[in-house]
C-alpha cells in the first residue's frame, strides 16, 4: 500500500482534465469540500469556450456553474496533493488559470 499524500488543495480550487483520443476533451471540477487529511469532495463544473478554429479553440471554468447530471464525488489526491485520478484514463489537476486547448469532431 503506498503511502497517503497530503492534500494541498481547498475549497473553492479548480482542477481540469485533459483527456481524449482523435479529439481533445476538457474537463473542469471545482473542490466543495475537504474530507480528511487526504480526500476531497468535487464536483464537475461547466466551461466557457471560445472556438479559435474549426473545431477547436479554448475553454474556461464556469465557477459554481455545477453539472447537475453530475453527482459530488470523493476522491484521494495523488502526485504532490494537488491531483486527483477521475476515471482510469483521466487524472485532474489543478488549474494553472491558463484558457484549456480543446478540439472535437461533428
Amino acid at each position: 500500500m503506498s503511502k497517503a499524500v497530503e492534500r494541498k488543495l481547498v475549497v473553492n480550487d479548480v482542477l481540469s482534465s485533459s483527456w481524449g483520443y482523435d479529439q481533445t476533451n476538457v474537463d473542469f471540477y471545482q473542490v466543495t469540500r475537504l474530507v480528511g487529511k487526504c480526500m476531497v469532495e468535487l464536483r464537475q463544473i461547466g466551461s466557457a469556450r471560445e472556438y479559435t478554429g474549426g473545431m477547436s479553440g479554448t475553454c474556461t471554468p464556469c465557477m459554481n456553474q455545477f453539472l447537475t447530471n453530475k453527482e459530488p464525488m470523493r476522491k484521494r489526491v495523488i502526485y504532490s496533493g494537488d491531483a486527483v485520478r477521475i476515471s482510469s484514463f483521466a487524472t485532474a489537476s489543478k488549474w494553472d488559470g491558463r484558457p484549456q486547448y480543446f478540439s472535437s469532431y461533428a
